[in-house]
């Protein structure tokens, strides 16, 4: 009877090193490809295209907050052009 237990205890920790190992292999495998794909010209110009795309986003943002007037600024034009 205790020769069974080692068994079955040797054959779980078998497959656990099993699992294990496919799962590091798969992690492995998936990184080399995220790698490979990252350094790909495709994912260069994806890129350069996405910085272009923020920095248009952000010169728009910019833009319409220097357009934007409050009153005061209205009105304190108002009155050092046309108050005399």
């Amino acid at each position: 009877m205790p020769n069974i237990a080692k068994y079955i205890f040797g054959g779980c920790f078998f497959v656990w090193i099993l699992a294990m190992a496919s799962c590091g292999m798969m992690g492995a495998g998936s990184i080399m490809m995220i790698d490979g794909l990252s350094r790909s010209e495709t994912a260069q110009k994806i890129a350069r295209k996405h910085r272009e795309y923020e920095l248009n986003e952000h010169n728009e943002r910019a833009n319409r907050e220097a357009s934007v007037h409050e009153r005061d600024d209205y009105q304190a034009d108002y009155y050092e052009n046309y108050e005399n």
